[in-house]
This record gives C-alpha cells, structure tokens and sequence, in this order.
C-alpha cells in the first residue's frame, strides 16, 4: 500500500436550542465564531489565508483547520468546517479526524460562556451527519493524493491550463479593481445616507439592524462586484471543468466507480426519509453526476474538482505557490460521495479501502473492473435498498448486487497484496476486516451494531416502535452528536469499538503528523507561541509563512 497523503474535510451543523424563552438566539455565524474564537484558549492557533469575513480560517497546531463555511443564500448562515492535516495511512487519518473533534468539543463550553456574556444564554451541541432535518445535504470529502494524468493526456492538461491562465490573470485585477471601488462608492455612500435620514426623516421608518453584520455597504457594494466578475469567468471556468472530465483521473474514474458506489454497505450513515423509508447513505440522493461540470454548488459529483477550480482562480495562497501546484502532475482527487462516519470501524474501512483500492488503479491491476452501466442511478438503488439485495446493471451485460461488487474488489486486493513484496500490517488488517464486515453483512447483520453506523441507526429506530415520523427523525439526528449522541453513548458502553485511545488523540491535538506537509506548518505554529499574528498559514507547501 503506497504511502499517500490523505486527508478529511468535514462539515459540521451545529444544534442551537435556548435555555430560556428570553434568550436571545444567535445565528449560526455568530456561534461558529464564538467556538472558533475558543480554539484559541484550547490550544495554539494561527489565522490562515481566510482569517477574516467570512470564513474566520485558523490553523491549529496539529497542523489542522477550523473555520465557517457560508452558504451563498445567507452569510449569517452556515456550517463548521474541519480539514485534518495531511496523514499517511488510514489509522493515522482516523486519529486526526478523531482529535479535531476533540478540539471541538473542549472549545464548546468556552463558546458558550462567551454567547451568554452577549445574552445569548444556549445549548449547542455539534453534528457530524451529511444531512439535517429539513433535507439539506452537507458532509465529508475525501482527499488522496493521486496522478491526475500521464502520457499525453497530461500533456494537454498543462496546455490547456497555460492557455487559460492569462484569461485568470485578467480576472484576478478585475476583481482587485472591483474590490477598490466597491471601497471608494461604501466611503460615498456612508456620507450620503446619513444626510439623507437627516433631510427626509428616514430613522423613525428604519428597521434595527443586526448586530452581527459585519457586511457593511462595502462589503454589500463588494458581493456585487465579485458575483459580475464571476460570471465574466464562466467560459474560463466551464472550459477547465470539462477539461478535467475528459482528462483527469481517468483510470481512477473507471476502474474505482463500481467500488465506490458498492461501498456505502460498509460506509454508509443511513438516513430516514421524509416518507419513513430507510436508506443507507445521507448523500447518495444528492449525486447527480459522475464527475463536477458545472460551478453550481448544489450540483454534487461522485468525483468534485471544485478544488482544482479553486487553485485555477488563485485562491490558495500565493500566485507563484498556487501556478506551480496547477501545473503538478499529482493532485488531491476529492470525493464527494461519501458520508460522514460516527462509527470509527466504518469511517476506517471507508478509508483504508478507498486508499488501497486506489494503490491498485494506480498499479494497472483492476482494468478488468466491472463497469456500471448508469453509475448515478446505481448508487441510488444500492442506497435505497437495506436488504443489500438490489441488484444494477453491467456495460457488459449481467447484473450485480452491492455485496457482488465489494467481494470482486476485495477478491483483487487479497492478490494485490499477495504479490506485494512487502505489504504494510495496516493494509492486511484493512482487507481482513473488509472480508469480515462482508461476511457478517451477508450473514449477520446485527452482529455490525456499533461498527456500521447505517446498521447502528436501523437498530435504533427498529426499537423505537411506533413513535412518529419527527420522533423517530430525532433519533436519527441525536445518533450523530459529537460526545452526547447515541453513537458516542454505545462507545462509552463498549458496545461500538474503539480504535483510538484517549492517549492517541492527545498526541494528535498537540503534534503533527512527522512525515507530511503538516509537520513544517504545525511546528510553524507552536514556535509562533502567542503571537501568532505575524504568520499566514495556508494548506498549500511553502506558504506558511512570518509576515
């Protein structure tokens, strides 16, 4: 198993509820920010590249990120983001996940002290799903460090980025220009508006305005300005993303599909549906295509090159930095497939599975994979069907069920490894305990309660009996909170495994991992101490840099 960086992103909703009547609810800006003002009390941090509105971005010593993830309709609104450093190896990702929320979780009751010292006197609770009560769909990406191409087809990646880069270029001074005289009318404006309440007795009509907006007219003149450039980089945008459709990861995309759309038996979270159905993944409705063509953000892809999009606008850190890590011939391939796991037995098979079936890609040893014939469709089917006994349709005629398609897979890594010269103790145990959660699938499946979370979920809401629909959806909810959740109870129990100790995630919230990028960035943060003003931290290499 090759020794690739890996990483997780992870969206977190964080539950309000008051304690009072007469409490004042905040928003979700507001609370976001009061734990990640926390962060600082908890451990040592330094502000990344979007440290101001209206991400709030720190870097923590681990070599990790916190920050909020606005929505577009409303940017008091929003979710808790978590980006792990980048680790090597599966257990070493699942005990970075696990310490960033340990982080979150000491950071809790400091945020709350703060909000009620502004009269904001609740509870909050953070949730690690993929999809909240009113449906909307949010959650974990996967990174792996893959070749994007080779051959020709890099060849004509890199042409094609250095056709588009002046156009980008051109964008870049449209929006610093934009910036600036969104500026200049916010400066004219804040003198007219006052002499006009004055002149024609506006106050007594005015509505208060929040105390939470931090907008302003410039920043109201600047969402304009940024919205117009844009969508002058559309062409720009869309020629680059249909690039990437026909020429990035593509053995990765055809060889690893079927695997991928199975693997929800083992990863899914489950979900509870509107109509009282059950499903095993929270996001698999939400795919709509194989791979990211549009920048729409509500378009969701089994494979999102949104980060590549980013790096194309420059919007990682510094010009020469970001031009050099475009041009590279190994990126992050993101996946967005995927749900976001309680159970640490899943989240560490989505992982290690994922990784090792990815080794296998790389090394030409799944081209005889099995292809799905409408993989959106599949994936769907596969989710809505508990019993694992649907089945999907092959290109090349005859059909196979979920489980079919894992023991296919897991059959080519057991020969992977076997002509491996040395392969790693990790991923033995990755494939031993893939053979064993499939077994106990096919044959018993309640024998997977608190290892599986879609198993777990469906044994909870079983036992609740005839409860109604909201009921039953709080239990589904309450299954994923961070420290207070069903899952988090079953594992103080014993009932769900443990894979990583108290002691484990300690080291992890204080020390970086020595054999990745982080490592530089973590100690950049400790020696920073507490002044960590003077630095500008960021993900990509070489820019953590002192001001």
């Amino acid at each position: 198993m090759q020794s690739r960086l890996m990483g997780l992103e992870t969206e977190f909703c964080v539950r309000r509820s008051a304690s009072s009547s007469s409490a004042r609810r905040p928003s979700s800006r507001q609370v976001c920010r009061a734990i990640l003002d926390a962060l600082d009390s908890v451990v040592r941090t330094a502000p990344g590249e979007r440290a101001g509105w209206p991400r709030y971005q720190r870097f923590v010593q681990n070599g990790g990120a916190f920050s909020f993830e606005v929505t577009r309709v409303d940017a008091n609104d929003g979710l808790l983001e978590s980006a792990t450093p980048e680790c090597r190896g599966a257990s070493q990702l699942l005990r970075y996940e696990r310490a960033q929320e340990a982080l979150l979780q000491r950071a809790l009751p400091l945020a709350r002290r703060q909000l009620a010292s502004l009269g904001c006197d609740i509870d909050i609770a953070i949730v690690k799903n993929s999809r909240d009560g009113e449906g909307h769909v949010y959650g974990a990406q996967e990174n792996y460090e893959v070749e994007i191409a080779r051959g020709w087809r890099l060849l004509l990646y890199r042409l094609v980025l250095a056709a588009l880069l002046p156009g980008v270029l051109c964008w870049v001074a449209a929006i610093i220009i934009a910036s600036v005289l969104a500026l200049l009318a916010s400066l004219v404006l804040c003198v007219i508006f006052p002499l006009a309440r004055h002149w024609f007795e506006l106050d007594r009509y005015s509505r208060p305005s929040s105390s939470d907006d931090e907008l302003g007219l410039a920043g109201f003149a600047l969402r304009i300005a940024v919205a117009a450039a844009n969508a002058i980089m559309s062409p720009i945008s869309l020629t680059f993303l249909w690039t990437l459709r026909l020429i990035a990861f593509r053995r990765i995309r055809s060889d690893a599909m079927a695997f991928l759309l199975s693997r929800s038996v083992m990863t899914g979270a489950g979900t509870l549906g509107r109509d009282g159905s059950f499903a095993l993944s929270e996001r698999a409705e939400s795919i709509s295509r194989g791979i990211r063509t549009t920048v729409r953000q509500r378009s969701r892809a089994v494979f999102d090159t949104a980060n590549l999009l980013k790096l194309l606008m420059l919007d990682s850190g510094g010009m020469v930095a970001t031009v050099r890590a475009l041009f590279s011939r190994r990126h992050r391939l993101q996946l967005g497939i995927g749900d976001s796991n309680c159970a640490q037995t899943a989240e560490f098979l989505k992982i290690g599975t994922t990784a090792l079936v990815i080794d296998m890609v790389e090394a030409g040893f799944l081209r005889d994979a099995p292809h799905v014939r409408r993989p959106v469709r599949a994936l769907k089917q596969i989710s809505k069907d508990p019993t694992l006994q649907a089945r999907v349709a092959l290109k090349r005629g005859g059909s196979m069920s979920a489980l079919e398609l894992q023991r296919w897979y897991l059959r080519r890594a057991e020969e992977f490894l076997s002509t491996e010269r040395v392969a790693s103790l990790e991923s033995r145990e990755i494939v031993l305990l893939w053979r064993e959660t499939l077994q106990a699938l096919e044959r018993n499946p309640a024998s997977l309660v608190g290892r599986i979370d879609w198993v777990t979920k469906r044994m909870l809401l079983g036992e609740a009996g005839t409860l109604n629909h909201a009921a039953r959806k709080k239990i589904d909810l309450k299954y994923h909170e961070i420290g207070s959740g069903y899952l988090s109870m079953l594992e103080q129990k014993g009932i769900a495994p443990v894979r990583v100790s108290a002691h484990d995630i300690g080291d992890a919230i204080s020390r970086p991992p020595t054999d990745t990028p982080a490592w530089r960035r973590g100690q950049s943060i400790r020696q920073a101490g507490h002044a960590p003003g003077s630095m500008c931290v960021s993900f990509l290499p070489g820019r953590s840099e002192k001001q």
